[in-house]
């Protein structure tokens, strides 16, 4: 059912799936793609919750929905842990040089 609703036409219905299965200890590919559906959201908190519900699942779709996201800086972000849990991701997955 859970899953259903990252699919809501309701962007609020989709924001709150996205926060439940973004901290869901289920690793299955069917959660691990629901955030992925969730990058393109207009809203921003929405996209914070998708690329942290594939950063840690150390995704490979994690780098598209973080550049979609933009910085996590800000004050607000100093101590936040989904922020951190994008920085460490960050961390482990550099950008390649060019």
């Amino acid at each position: 059912m859970l899953l259903t609703l990252v699919g809501e036409e309701s962007a609020d219905v989709r924001a709150v799936a996205g926060v439940v299965l973004a901290t869901s200890e289920d690793r299955t590919p069917e959660v691990a793609d629901a955030p992925a559906a969730l990058v393109d959201e207009e809203d921003r908190i929405t996209r914070r919750e998708a690329g942290y519900g594939l950063a840690v699942r150390d995704d490979p779709r994690t780098a598209v929905a973080l550049e979609r996201l933009g910085p996590l800086t800000g004050p607000e972000y100093r101590h936040a842990h989904r922020a951190d849990a994008v920085r460490s991701w960050w961390r482990r997955n550099p950008p390649a040089s060019t």
